[in-house]
């Protein structure tokens, strides 16, 4: 869906893992994540966005809540954006990496995420194996 979702209707099941408020779309972009602890920046890929969150794919993975910024250009912009997220879920299989949730966007930058992802397609869905 690429539209807000009415919570009220999903009531306990509105975790967030259950909504998703925006469609993901695929990207292949290097970004950078500095942590609060660490002056250092990790470079690493961007696999999936949207105007709420990112997945980053990495071997090193942190825990879920650690707060960071991620710098990255958006699709199709010059300029470079520095955004606050947090770990929102850890995926440690065959495609490791961490979810990002965005938090303190301004309107300005929520703007600028979802005009630079229109026209970009979401992720190919995989096939499930088929289970022995």
């Amino acid at each position: 869906m690429d539209e807000w979702m009415d919570l009220e209707l999903l009531g306990e099941d509105a975790t967030p893992a259950r909504v998703r408020r925006f469609t993901r779309r695929a990207v292949d972009i290097g970004c950078e994540l500095v942590l609060e602890t660490h002056d250092e920046a990790r470079t690493c890929s961007m696999r999936d966005l949207t105007p709420f969150g990112a997945f980053i794919e990495t071997e090193e993975l942190l825990p879920v809540g650690e707060p960071l910024v991620v710098s990255f250009y958006p699709p199709g912009r010059q300029t470079e954006i520095n955004l606050f997220a947090a770990v929102a879920r850890v995926a440690d299989d065959d495609r490791p990496g961490m979810a990002l949730s965005f938090s303190g966007l301004t309107a300005e930058e929520h703007a600028l995420l979802s005009r630079s992802l229109i026209g970009v397609p979401p992720p190919l869905r995989t096939p499930s194996m088929p289970r022995a």
